[in-house]
């Protein structure tokens, strides 16, 4: 090759390692900006790792819980009990969305507070709420009435700003020990002697007619038994004992055993169950007592309908149900059907149901069994929970064996009429409006849940709530004990997502680069070996052209 063209292509291959290396550079830095990408998703994820939402726990055990949102907190629901929980900023003015913040501005409220309440201004205030479409028109003539003749005893100045909250809670939740305290009141008073002597059955002890026993012994007079409640019943044993006379079989005008249910609990001859409501007999009593209490709603009616159906099957069954004290003294006698009632429950013992021809005879029924078998059933058929009423040797166990059991209990005195709650609803949120001033800095972003979760947990808005002396008091979120921060599950897995999406990308991208990372190199040395043939090559040229000049 001669000398210029070795030259020529010397500075090609210069020119073109050159131009490889400067790739393998840019190919480099690519890496790198992988690499940084990389760490960078890898802190949003761990970040994201740590991520939270707020959840509203609307009767505190975990089961029926919302998504926080504006509309939750300021819209009249069961979720909330029917009470405004105020969104508030720093100074204590109502936060109001774009369109509750017009209807205070056409309702004449002062953004800054101290506007004196009124039923007009009350109404206007609804009024505008109902043109703005926040709440229906049926809805703001139930609070404000019709224009032209409002109603003002619907009304109160003083509610949510002093006024005494109204009871909502519909429902509350008792022990099985603090339900035997509240039962042990007069007001539940059974008055067992006229039970049984309302059927035409004589009142006796030991001999001829009916008697109480509390553990066994027989209650001194028919008196104190007038004064039994439920809750007695559940915190003793108590029996009711049907007694023959020494030689007159059972007590007069009781032949059998049907007879003597009938006595006792209000069923037929026949065994067949009578209306609850209208049975004025033991059991009616305390079946209406619970149905009161514990009827809350119709699965409550249909499991205490069902309870009181087992308890009659298995009491008016003549082969069982019923311990009968066998032929002898009279003492003897009536101890061993009391021990017979104490030891069995439901299901019980006799050796015979035509008592007449027996003399001496007793039977006996366990009343603070039948207490607990009707609340075992009522706790099976509502919670299908694993409470028997069987035998104690068979490993019954009645469901007032658990204290720590639960029953959920009616409210009396609670205010159920919706129209009512609505209406206290809106009078609490005019009149703190009015009190406190508002602002609608916030417009619309206060429909953004994801913006006001936010804006509630760095401490740009609160939340004011309702005390019991009647007022209102600004929290932090994490104060409120209905609203509760958890980990956002679905937020972790969608930035599980996102990060397996980039991390995946990356890596694509990663494995091209190394490939043309990978040729560049090999292109470069390549090039390098025949930089450095040329390079050789040159030089002798050189070297034979001065070796002839010299020669």
């Amino acid at each position: 090759m001669g000398l210029a063209a070795s030259q020529a292509r010397f500075l090609a291959i210069t020119a073109r390692k050159t131009q490889c290396e400067l790739q393998s550079t840019q190919i480099a830095q690519d890496k790198l900006s992988i690499s940084n990408e990389l760490t960078e998703a890898t802190e949003d994820y761990q970040s994201a790792l740590n991520a939270t939402k707020l959840i509203w726990d609307s009767d505190g055990t975990g089961e029926n819980t919302y998504n926080v949102s504006y509309n939750l907190l300021m819209t009249p629901s069961a979720a909330n009990m029917y009470d405004p929980y105020l969104v508030t900023d720093s100074s204590g003015k109502i936060a109001l969305n774009t369109k509750m913040a017009q209807a205070a501005q056409q309702a004449g409220i002062d953004p800054k507070g101290g506007t004196v309440q009124s039923v007009e201004g009350r109404n206007k205030f609804i009024w505008a709420l109902r043109d703005a479409g926040v709440i229906p028109g049926s809805t703001s003539a139930s609070i404000a009435g019709i224009e032209t003749a409002p109603i003002t005893d619907n009304y109160s100045t003083a509610a949510g700003v002093g006024g005494i909250p109204l009871d909502k809670t519909t429902a509350y939740a008792v022990s099985n020990a603090t339900l035997a305290n509240y039962l042990s009141d007069n007001e539940y008073n059974l008055n067992i002697s006229d039970c049984i002597t309302a059927t035409g059955q004589t009142w006796g002890g030991k001999k001829g007619g009916f008697s109480v026993a509390i553990n066994g012994t027989p209650m001194s007079d028919e008196g104190t038994a007038k004064d039994l409640t439920i809750g007695d019943l559940l915190n003793n044993e108590y029996t009711i004992v049907c007694s023959g006379g020494d030689n007159e079989g059972v007590a007069p005008g009781t032949t059998n055993f049907n007879e003597f249910m009938n006595a006792v609990f209000g069923c037929d001859a026949d065994g067949s169950i009578k209306n609850v409501a209208d049975n004025n007999s033991l059991f009616g009593r305390i079946a209406q007592t619970l149905t009161a209490l514990l009827g809350v709603d119709d699965a409550s009616l249909e499991a205490l309908d069902y309870a009181y159906k087992k308890i009659m099957q298995n009491y008016t069954n003549s082969n069982r149900a019923m311990s009968a004290g066998s032929p002898g003294s009279t003492s003897s006698s009536y101890d061993a059907a009391n021990s017979k009632a104490n030891e069995y429950n439901a299901v019980t013992y006799t050796s015979d149901s035509n008592l007449n021809k027996k003399e001496n005879a007793h039977v006996a029924v366990n009343i603070s069994n039948v207490v607990s078998s009707f609340l075992t059933y009522f706790a099976q058929q509502i919670t299908s929970s694993d409470y028997t009423v069987a035998r104690l040797d068979e490993n019954c166990y009645y469901v007032t064996d658990d204290m720590t059991y639960m029953y959920e209990l009616a409210n009396t005195n609670a205010v159920t009429e919706k129209d009512l709650l609505i209406t206290d609803f809106y009078n609490s949120l005019y009149n703190n409006i009015c009190a406190n001033g508002w602002t609608g800095a916030y417009g619309d972003y206060l429909e953004d849940d994801q913006y006001f979760q936010h804006a509630l947990k760095n401490g740009q808005l609160f939340i004011s709530v309702l005390a019991t002396d009647g007022y209102y008091y600004q929290e932090v979120y994490n104060d409120n004990g209905y609203l509760v921060e958890i980990t956002d599950e679905d937020a972790i897995a969608q930035a599980e997502l996102e990060f397996e999406i980039i991390k995946s990308k990356l890596n694509a991208k990663e494995e091209k680069l190394d490939l043309e990372m990978k040729n560049v190199d090999m292109e470069i040395s390549s090039l390098t070996t025949e930089y450095d043939t040329v390079k050789n090559l040159i030089s002798k040229n050189i070297e034979k052209v001065f070796t002839m000049f010299q020669s």
